[in-house]
């Protein structure tokens, strides 16, 4: 007698290998297809051999044309192809997407552009009622007013991280543009994980020379009242997610995480790609504001100026942020 599928464990798909190479991979998805609620592919995107031949289709060839209870999704090595991921959202369950993760990129692609972005972040928006976890792996084909439109309308979300590994002039991160962020009221109370830049604020603060420049070659324009402000506005903002316990808010630059030996490199404090209009994090900007997030464990801020490294910010995070050990800089 055949189990009904209510009955039935999760079934998790993982191929590390071609389809080709997978027995009876094609059977398994349509025999099965109906009962699966989790599937976790992985690309090999890296694989020299494979470079040039599309793995990704394999699984569409093999897979039926929708499965009424999969829910969640991870595919490693999606190569640029948001076309695929609209696919992807397509086929799954009509109640809605609890989890979409997506590695989008390899060393490879330095642009960090994809196949119909905006078609397919328009495709990921519209599961913000039931999302709960999200997760890609950079690139600005995520704009600020997206991101703030699914913070707003994602109630549910838990995890956020749009972050990459790293970033240069060619592989930018997701940034939210402060004056998007204190115009909009999150409703995303359960969020545990945040990972994605804030940017756009004036940093008058700033006094020291960059690379033989002044900072405002490199920063916004603005008095600095109007960045005070909009950044007490941001910690405002982020104050009512008292359920964080991990703050990712910059990710390091590509140049300082591969082995170079160019006599060209800017010492990493003086990078005009490092982030210079993002949260200052010190006690005067009003970082105050967030000393009810006490379930904080992780706080990393790679590749930014700020000044929560001072001796004032040091003893507030002891006070404050008990679960914090060490804020990770660069």
């Amino acid at each position: 007698m055949e189990q009904k599928p209510a009955t039935l464990d999760p079934l998790t798909s993982d191929w590390t290998r071609t389809f080709w190479d997978c027995c009876n991979s094609e059977d398994a998805l349509k025999t099965n297809g109906h009962h699966v609620q989790s599937l976790k592919l992985y690309f090999d995107s890296n694989d020299h051999q494979y470079y040039d031949y599309d793995q990704s289709s394999d699984f569409f060839d093999f897979s039926p044309t929708s499965f009424p209870r999969l829910t969640s999704v991870t595919f490693y090595g999606m190569r640029n192809r948001g076309d695929l991921v609209i696919d992807i959202i397509r086929m799954g369950s009509e109640v809605g997407w609890k989890e979409l993760v997506f590695t989008m990129f390899d060393d490879r692609d330095q642009s960090r552009s994809v196949v119909d972005g905006d078609n397919m972040v328009k495709a990921i928006l519209r599961q913000a009622p039931t999302l709960e976890v999200l997760n890609l792996d950079g690139g600005s084909y995520f704009k600020s007013k997206d991101i703030n439109k699914l913070l707003c309308s994602a109630p549910n979300l838990r995890e956020l991280h749009l972050l990459g590994d790293t970033r240069s002039e060619f592989g930018e991160d997701p940034c939210l543009d402060a004056n998007d962020v204190v115009q909009s009221e999150w409703v995303c109370t359960n969020l545990e994980i945040f990972g994605c830049s804030i940017g756009g604020i004036p940093r008058q603060d700033i006094t020291r020379r960059i690379s033989d420049d002044s900072v405002s070659y490199f920063a916004c324009q603005g008095l600095h009242r109007d960045g005070i402000n909009l950044q007490r506005g941001v910690y405002s903002q982020l104050s009512q997610l008292t359920k964080l316990k991990q703050l990712y808010l910059g990710s390091p630059l590509k140049e300082y995480e591969e082995e170079t030996e160019s006599d060209d490199i800017f010492p990493r404090q003086d990078h005009p790609f490092r982030q210079f209009d993002c949260l200052a994090m010190s006690l005067d900007s009003g970082l105050d504001q967030l000393k009810n997030l006490k379930n904080l464990h992780t706080v990393e801020l790679k590749d930014m100026e700020v000044y929560i490294d001072g001796p004032l910010e040091q003893k507030w995070i002891a006070e404050n942020w008990p679960k914090v050990k060490q804020v990770v800089l660069t």
